[in-house]
């Protein structure tokens, strides 16, 4: 599934409005210190539902076919960040 430039765009607004989900998703060194907040999920594997969510829940093409199957939507995100 090729994503167009309005999902990345998508996925980088809400890393900068989320940037302690960057420290989990990006970052080998859990002693890094989290800016406030709390993440979306505990491990990469939970905070990629939220980010499929985030990109294709209101999406025109792909929203009803997300909803159907958000597991395999999240598992796209997973595979795409390398998790």
């Amino acid at each position: 599934m090729a994503m167009s430039t309005g999902c990345t765009s998508k996925l980088v607004m809400w890393l900068i409005y989320h940037p302690v989900n960057c420290i989990v998703l990006f970052s080998d060194d859990k002693s890094t210190s989290c800016p406030q907040g709390e993440p979306s999920g505990r491990t990469k594997q939970k905070i990629c539902p939220v980010i499929a969510e985030v990109i294709f829940k209101d999406y025109t093409d792909w929203g009803q076919a997300f909803n159907t199957y958000p597991a395999k939507f999240a598992k796209v995100i997973q595979d795409l960040l390398g998790t």
